[in-house]
């Protein structure tokens, strides 16, 4: 039986290294073929993260986990809007990263070992959509919150277009396609700002272009 393999790189905030590790899981248990490979960024302030990632890859013989070097860390300042933080740290690792997954796929393509097929992204990963186009490997994106949240990013960039402002808790209530109900301002996430819009566009951008597959 031919055995392949997915690289995982998840963002390195506990809950969604969690969620992707429990989906790494559920696809190993389903398929018998499918090996993972988790590409971990080192973060100084999750320690418990990483012996959690530790335990699940001890006790998961078809889940390998690479550690990466540390790299600098973001500047400081940049602790004032937690998204761009996010973003600057995992953009310091793409270098590691793509070394790591082209030294992955030499080492699997010169020997008996599971084929690369894919890599699996973090929403916040989105930038190693190019390392993958790069190294000849397609991108998937897998989200870890629920569909509520997912619905209510995809309507950001449409209510960034007709009121180019941040939330106020004096707002009146968002209707979101995909919320059965009416969304109290209050209730939306703090930061809600131009980056997390920003984000959210290149989301649905990544969405409406992908083109359904010949049968």
């Amino acid at each position: 039986m031919r055995q392949e393999q997915l690289i995982f790189i998840p963002a390195p905030g506990v809950s969604h290294l969690v969620s992707t590790l429990e989906f790494a899981k559920h696809l190993i248990a389903r398929d018998d073929r499918i090996l993972i490979t988790i590409i971990y960024m080192k973060s100084p302030s999750t320690p418990l993260a990483e012996l959690y990632t530790r335990s699940i890859a001890d006790s998961q013989p078809r889940i390998q986990l690479v550690f990466l070097p540390r790299v600098d860390p973001p500047p400081s300042e940049l602790l004032n809007s937690p998204e761009n933080f996010i973003y600057a740290f995992v953009e310091n690792h793409v270098p590691k990263i793509k070394e790591t997954v082209r030294k992955i796929i030499s080492s699997s393509s010169n020997s008996d070992s599971a084929r690369v097929v894919a890599l699996v992204l973090d929403f916040f990963c989105l930038s190693m959509i190019d390392v993958g186009t790069e190294l000849g490997l397609p991108s998937y994106l897998f989200l870890t919150f629920n569909a509520g949240f997912l619905g209510f990013m995809l309507h950001l960039p449409t209510r960034h277009n007709q009121i180019s402002t941040e939330f106020t808790d004096s707002d009146p209530e968002l209707s979101i396609p995909g919320l059965s109900m009416q969304y109290l301002q209050v209730f939306c996430p703090h930061r809600c700002s131009t980056e997390m819009v920003a984000t959210a566009l290149s989301l649905s951008l990544l969405k409406s272009s992908e083109k359904p597959r010949e049968s």
